[in-house]
């Protein structure tokens, strides 16, 4: 799940939550932007920013995205309280094992 979470912020919707340390993270919109998300972690700390209102309004920004303001309040919380820490990767626990699986047929290749 954490590779899959990185890839979100190494090159998709979240990439404006991008750190010089490992960052795994997802974004979320609703429909008519009436909220808007981010939540991720580093090897050392989890968080979540939500943006929206008490009552169902919508956000009136074209820039509203999970991907946009939240994003990038998660990373300046998050560069803050890693500050001074050192870089950790993710680790993988043990007996997780990695497949490769056909596209087409969504199994193992040759079963």
């Amino acid at each position: 799940m954490t590779d899959l979470l990185q890839t979100v912020v190494k090159s998709g919707t979240g990439t404006r939550a991008r750190m010089n340390r490992p960052v795994a993270g997802k974004t979320g919109t609703t429909e008519e932007t009436k909220d808007i998300w981010f939540m991720g972690y580093t090897p050392e700390f989890t968080g979540a920013v939500w943006m929206g209102f008490d009552k169902e309004e919508n956000i009136n920004d074209g820039q509203a995205a999970g991907g946009y303001y939240p994003a990038l309040v998660w990373k300046a919380v998050m560069q803050k309280a890693t500050e001074g820490l050192p870089v950790q990767q993710f680790t993988r626990p043990s007996g997780i094992v990695t497949r490769a699986i056909c596209l087409k047929s969504g199994k193992l290749p040759n079963a």
